[in-house]
């Protein structure tokens, strides 16, 4: 029986997806790099992204001289009486430490400042010094002119605690210990601003790169039968071009759909409130248009190489940096539109030119707004938004 007309078509198209089928079950290192690189890039990024909703908290510090002041001793000077009585000038030297001391023989403030400026240069770095003018153990009285190094935040109280523990050591033989308990950052402060920003374009990057690798792996079987000329053989038998990139679409959005079906069970199971609840569908829609976007555009670029690996390895590069490089680009003069003419202008371009010719800007863009939009660290008070507005996600869709 002769086929001619559409029948013709359908059953070359039933073929191709039969041929397409028995390819994938033979090929399974592609299988495999379609599938578990873009996965294991995305539970990367949601396991750093999962990090980025608290702040760290900071560890207690003990104010001492080997924790602070990493055990550099004190320069140390005495006032003229002080010089004149040896016996409580030695009392105190031993109840600061002896091998903590540096004295540098000064009577008076002017010496010891002397010393301090003389020594500058001479590579012997030092965070503090101690000018002590009057010392009584006994009636529990200590008077003293202390200097530090400010680029030591914690100089000063370390400083003054190691003077005032000297004191009560040489009274009554107790020494003072003071430890620094952080209160905890608050979530309004600038640091945690920038260190949630900081999570939200690792996320970004490890999606973009979780994208690439998944739309650029399917260069690799349509490389291998270029290459190998069963494409030729194909096409010299009658099978119709149409039929033959259609079959390899169709075939190619049933695979991408796999992965893709388990990044957005990934962001579930994360518990990613940037990606579920009424931002699932949204989120469903995009990478459901990036595969109908991305796939065309590896087809038209997968000629230029004549082998199936470094093909994947090519376009996986170009696709991430076409993605992150622009989103960087469009992010940046966004956030300096401000400042000239010239900004706003190329702003106004690239946030035309860049969704056109990049997927992968698409899904960043995409992606790094539902994320704004459902926590901003610059309003913690505002209210989600629709997230198929026009400036969320209907643009990058």
């Amino acid at each position: 029986r002769k086929y001619e007309g559409w029948p013709l078509l359908m059953r070359q198209l039933k073929a191709m997806l039969w041929k397409k089928y028995l390819c994938a079950t033979r090929e399974r290192l592609v299988l495999l790099v379609q599938i578990a690189v873009p996965l294991l890039l995305i539970i990367a990024s949601l396991t750093a992204s999962k990090q980025g909703g608290t702040f760290p908290k900071f560890p207690a510090l003990v104010l001492d001289r080997e924790h602070i002041f990493d055990g550099k001793q004190v320069i140390f000077g005495a006032s003229p009486a002080m010089r004149k009585s040896g016996a409580m000038l030695s009392n105190f030297t031993l109840s600061y430490g002896a091998d903590e001391v540096l004295d540098v023989g000064a009577s008076g403030e002017a010496g010891l400042d002397d010393f301090a400026m003389n020594t500058w240069y001479d590579g012997a770095y030092r965070y503090d010094s101690l000018h002590l003018e009057s010392y009584d153990p006994l009636d529990f009285v200590a008077n003293g002119t202390l200097s530090v190094n400010f680029t030591n935040l914690h100089a000063l109280p370390t400083a003054l605690n190691a003077f005032t523990s000297a004191v009560a050591k040489g009274s009554v033989g107790r020494e003072i210990q003071t430890t620094n308990y952080p209160l905890p950052v608050l979530a309004q402060e600038a640091i945690v601003k920038a260190y949630q920003f900081v999570f939200k374009f690792i996320f970004v990057c490890c999606l973009t790169m979780a994208v690439a690798s998944l739309s650029a792996s399917f260069s690799m079987f349509i490389v291998q039968e270029r290459a190998n000329k069963s494409k030729q053989v194909q096409m010299v038998s009658g099978v119709h071009k149409g039929v033959f990139w259609l079959s390899h679409f169709m075939w190619d959005m049933v695979v991408y759909c796999i992965p893709a079906s388990i990044i957005i069970l990934c962001f579930q199971l994360y518990h990613q409130p940037e990606f579920s609840g009424d931002n699932l569908l949204p989120v469903i829609v995009i990478f459901f248009a990036y595969g109908c976007a991305s796939l065309p555009g590896v087809y038209v670029l997968q000629f230029m190489f004549e082998e199936s690996f470094k093909a994947f390895l090519r376009l996986w590069t170009v696709c991430f940096l076409s993605g992150y490089i622009f989103f960087l680009v469009d992010w940046i003069f966004g956030l300096i539109s401000f400042l000239s003419r010239t900004c706003r202008l190329i702003h106004k371009i690239d946030s035309w030119v860049f969704p056109i010719i990049s997927p992968q800007f698409n899904v960043a863009f995409a992606m790094y707004n539902l994320q704004l939009n459902q926590n901003d660290p610059l309003d913690p008070l505002a209210v989600p938004k629709n997230p198929f507005r026009l400036d969320i996600t209907g643009w990058p869709i």
